[in-house]
């Protein structure tokens, strides 16, 4: 397996984004609607993504951007199979999974009412509406 992704060097490691991002991993065929559906979805939603401090990284079977290595370690970590259409994974500002949608596409609503029942999104809501 390879992967597409946004702003990802060939080195991508999951500690590079913690405490600073939360990031939406999505794994997949490249040839499969419900990926590009879903990718499609959160393109759309960019701009209140963004507001939360959210990245997306596709990881599908014909994208050659990171090295096969790192991708097989990330399938391990999450335990993914290769049976699955597609996964869909939430990972917090901590490092943890929040959040996992199999074989089917997850809602940009189940995305931010997940993200904005976090802890620590709460918390940077508060600090941003602080007159």
């Amino acid at each position: 397996m390879h992967a597409r992704a946004q702003k990802v060097s060939s080195a991508f490691q999951l500690d590079d984004y913690r405490w600073k991002n939360r990031l939406v991993l999505i794994f997949g065929s490249e040839t499969d609607s419900l990926v590009d559906e879903q990718l499609s979805l959160l393109r759309r939603a960019e701009d209140v993504l963004a507001e939360r401090d959210v990245l997306k990284f596709s990881f599908t079977d014909s994208s050659p951007d990171i090295i096969s290595k790192e991708t097989e370690a990330l399938y391990h970590k999450f335990n993914l199979s290769d049976n699955n259409r597609i996964t869909t994974i939430l990972i917090g500002k901590d490092g943890s999974e929040k959040l996992r949608v199999k074989n089917n596409v997850l809602s940009v609503e189940l995305l931010l009412t997940t993200i904005d029942a976090m802890p620590m999104r709460r918390r940077e809501m508060q600090r941003q509406y602080k007159p």
